[in-house]
């Protein structure tokens, strides 16, 4: 009797170190999933920042086709009719997908908005460090200034062009501190 109870015994630990076993990798796979998904959500959150950099300085190409800033009732329909972005980009489709962030809603012309304060000026008035275009939810022509800028960014952070040409990326805190006077 002795022998099968230490047998019983034995088959007891048995299940409960396999027990133990299969619960460690299941969490270690868990932790694997997330962190792969956590991976894999930052680096296209990153891409797409780095589109929308790349279509604001398409953008700020089409503002240097022009003599001034454009009036921001049409500043849209002047950066695409300015040349500046068919041109310099050489796009093989429409040059309209410059005014599209890829994280942006469908169905929408435009994701950004041109800043206001700028409307007509001329380009040597106005301060490099000043913010003329930022992405918003608004359309076609959109313009205005802070109010309308993203609440929460759609790629994490948020992309926006100087009057120097300059594109930076900020968190939705950093802007706070931004140009929008001429």
């Amino acid at each position: 009797m002795v022998e099968s109870s230490s047998s019983e015994t034995n088959r007891r630990v048995t299940v409960v170190v396999s027990g133990l076993i299969v619960g460690v990798c299941a969490l270690v796979v868990a932790g694997f999933v997330v962190y792969i998904t956590r991976t894999l959500g930052e680096a296209k959150a990153g891409g797409q920042t780095s589109a929308c950099e790349t279509r604001l300085q398409w953008l700020a190409n089409g503002f240097q086709a022009c003599q001034r800033f454009p009036d921001r009732s049409n500043w849209c329909d002047v950066i695409l009719a300015s040349g500046g972005l068919a041109s310099t980009v050489g796009f093989q489709t429409s040059p309209e997908v410059a005014f599209k962030c890829n994280a942006g809603a469908r169905g929408r012309r435009c994701h950004y908005a041109f800043n206001a304060n700028l409307s007509g000026a001329a380009f040597d008035t106005v301060s490099g460090n000043t913010v003329v275009l930022f992405e918003t939810d608004g359309g076609w022509n959109v313009s205005g200034g802070p109010e309308l800028m993203l609440k929460r960014p759609r790629h994490g952070k948020l992309t926006v062009l100087f009057a120097d040409y300059r594109v930076g990326v900020f968190t939705k805190a950093e802007t706070k501190g931004l140009r929008w006077m001429p």
